[in-house]
């Protein structure tokens, strides 16, 4: 066999000749073997020439390469690298890769590859709305598609649950077939009216539906510390149909009191200002729902109301009427209380009161006997008040003698009474000492003189009355007439009250006792029977009455209209000529015939024919006499006898007293 004929021998002799010969001409490179990448592309896909077999240089020098691009035929100038982006890909486009070789001196012959751009089938993604689907809701799910050649594309839907393949065939599972726990997935294959699209497959598990958020509210709508805070919360639905339970808890100026896990709260945890939160929790025994939250602000706790009392009950004209708070109110929240006191009288505002703390005092001054007093007491702690309950009074017209009271009221006792004997009439009612040992008897005169000078000497006095306030000073009218028997207990009321208790009360006759040493009465006589006429004595008394023959000498109970003291006295016809105690025409004297006097011995230091001071002890009777004018009335008096003038009664000569009785 003949060896063959190598061309790169042939070639090589030639060359060797050439160049032996004469200087050779440059020699190109040979074209290089060009292929596109991808060799079926699709629409949005880019292309890349690559040389699969390099140029040759015959030479040996190195080779590079220019690229250029026709697309359907036509060079694409902006195209020089082996590269066309994605963006310029289109479906059925025909793109050609020329590579042109160049050894630095020429180019070769260039190489080529072609390739047509094909259809680019769709793509997709998938998501699931609701992407945690829970009993009843529907299922749909979501593809999202990319074609790059726009087309419109169609869609296949297959359903499987829980690995079990289903007829539903659409992008949607009705929401009455979702129940909890199940796992739902979906193929989808889209396509483009060209070609399919690569199934996509995406799952999705039926979770736990929770409980939706109870509605809430707290109550009372304006708490204060009264009260509990009680939150009422009305459970959600639950879509699985779980027992929901609810989870309280309890927040104060934002800070959760530990413990509180209950609908109600107590007053203990918060004060007036503070905020108070309840959030309430749903729990379906799997997990907690949405919280629902109310909240209030503590208001101000008004203080309770006080009880109120007003005292006396039934007062009298002498009396001051005091409204006490007996009740006090308290205030929750600590605030200090005032109390308010407002009164009526008679159903229309007063305002005389005199305010305490926690009384108020209506003073005697103002009142009038039928007026209704009414106090009412409202509590205020500053930024609140409460009213009390309202206490009254009905000053009361007091009775006209003890007589009267005696005979309303069998079991009264001795004692101190007010006393009005014309009512509503001008003479003010006087305190007076009520005998209700012996009937009822009114006490008018309450002379205590054993200090001297404890009764006026003017017999003005005797008119208008009088009330002692020292020794030797008295004020013209009594407030008060009791059995004191100290140094300033002397008191007689006016001869008009004595009049009035005759005119109104029925209260006519007199009575005088004598003060014993241990304050008693001892030796009493009365007018009723014609054994009693208090007398003055004619010496310095002013000119109160004209009897027969123009004397001045009076009597007690005639100056007040009483009984047992009438025009039969003969003054003309005394015991004595200076004992001027009258005796009624050819009778005895008051207290009995001749010297034997009896008790008397009890009353007055020596009675043997000897008067003394005030009242005159003699044969013919008693008499008293505010006529001295040495101020000791005790200690003075004229002997009628030859015996010596004795010095002051003794501590058993005390004074006496009046009494008016029926």
């Amino acid at each position: 066999m003949k060896n063959p004929i190598r061309p790169w021998l042939l070639w090589t002799s030639v060359l060797a000749a050439a160049c032996s010969s004469a200087e050779v001409a440059d020699l190109a490179p040979s074209a290089p073997l060009v292929t596109i990448a991808p060799a079926k592309p699709k629409t949005g896909e880019s292309l890349k020439a690559n040389v699969s077999i390099l140029s040759l240089d015959p030479e040996g020098k190195p080779v590079t390469y220019t690229f250029a691009w026709l697309k359907n035929g036509e060079r694409q100038a902006g195209l020089t690298t082996d590269t066309v982006p994605g963006e310029a890909t289109k479906r059925g486009d025909v793109w050609t890769a020329v590579v042109t070789p160049n050894d630095g001196v020429q180019d070769g012959p260039a190489g080529q590859a072609q390739a047509t751009v094909a259809n680019a089938p769709p793509t997709l993604t998938l998501s699931f709305d609701p992407p945690a689907p829970v009993k009843g809701q529907a299922l749909r799910v979501l593809p999202f598609v990319n074609d790059a050649e726009d087309d419109a594309v169609s869609l296949s839907f297959a359903w499987s649950r829980n690995g079990n393949a289903t007829s539903f065939d659409t992008d949607t599972i009705p929401g009455d077939q979702i129940l909890r726990g199940q796992s739902w997935q979906v193929v989808v294959t889209p396509n483009d009216g060209s070609d399919d699209g690569d199934r996509i497959s995406a799952s999705v598990r039926v979770v736990n539906a929770k409980p939706v958020a109870p509605g809430v509210t707290l109550s009372p709508e304006h708490p204060t510390k009264a009260t509990p805070l009680v939150a009422t919360a009305l459970p959600g639905t639950d879509t699985d149909g779980d027992a929901v339970q609810l989870k309280f808890a309890w927040t104060v100026d934002g800070a959760l009191v530990d413990g509180q896990s209950g609908a109600s709260f107590e007053p203990a945890f918060f004060a007036k200002g503070q905020t108070v939160a309840v959030t309430v929790t749903p729990y379906d025994g799997t997990e907690d729902g949405p919280t629902a939250t109310a909240s209030r602000v503590i208001e101000n706790s008004a203080p309770t109301a006080p009880v109120v009392l007003v005292t006396p009950a039934l007062p009298t004209g002498a009396d001051d009427i005091t409204c006490s708070v007996i009740g006090v109110g308290t205030d929750r929240d600590g605030d200090p209380l005032t109390y308010l006191f407002a009164w009526t009288k008679n159903g229309q505002p007063f305002d005389g009161a005199v305010a305490q703390a926690s009384s108020s005092t209506v003073p005697n001054a103002l009142t009038s006997a039928g007026d209704l007093f009414v106090c009412t007491v409202a509590v205020s702690d500053g930024t609140a008040q409460t009213s009390g309950n309202s206490s009254s009074a009905n000053v009361q017209q007091p009775p006209q003698s003890c007589a009267a009271i005696l005979a309303a009221n069998a079991a009264a006792a001795d004692g101190l009474y007010d006393v009005d004997p014309d009512g509503t009439g001008p003479i003010a009612p006087v305190t007076l000492f009520c005998d209700m040992s012996n009937g009822g008897l009114t006490l008018v005169a309450n002379l205590y003189d054993s200090a001297g000078d404890d009764a006026p000497n003017s017999t003005d006095y005797v008119v208008s009355g009088w009330q002692q306030t020292g020794n030797g000073t008295w004020d013209g009218a009594a407030t008060h007439v009791t059995r004191d028997a100290s140094g300033t207990g002397s008191a007689a009321v006016s001869l008009a009250f004595v009049a009035a208790l005759k005119a109104s009360a029925g209260q006519q006759n007199l009575r005088m006792c004598f003060v014993h040493q241990n304050g008693g009465d001892t030796v009493c006589r009365e007018s009723s029977n014609g054994r009693l006429t208090l007398v003055s004595y004619p010496t310095g008394n002013p000119k109160l009455t004209v009897y027969s023959g123009n004397t001045l000498p009076y009597t007690y109970g005639r100056l007040a209209g009483l009984l047992g003291v009438q025009d039969g006295y003969d003054y003309s016809f005394p015991t004595t000529g200076s004992m001027p105690v009258p005796v009624v025409s050819n009778s005895e004297p008051e207290f009995g015939a001749g010297c034997s006097i009896g008790g008397l011995a009890d009353s007055n230091a020596d009675y043997s024919g000897v008067w003394r001071g005030a009242w005159h002890a003699f044969c013919g009777g008693i008499s008293y006499r505010p006529s001295e004018t040495d101020d000791n009335e005790l200690g003075s008096g004229t002997l009628v006898t030859n015996l010596p003038e004795l010095p002051n009664p003794s501590v058993t000569t005390y004074g006496f007293r009046l009494y008016v009785g029926p």
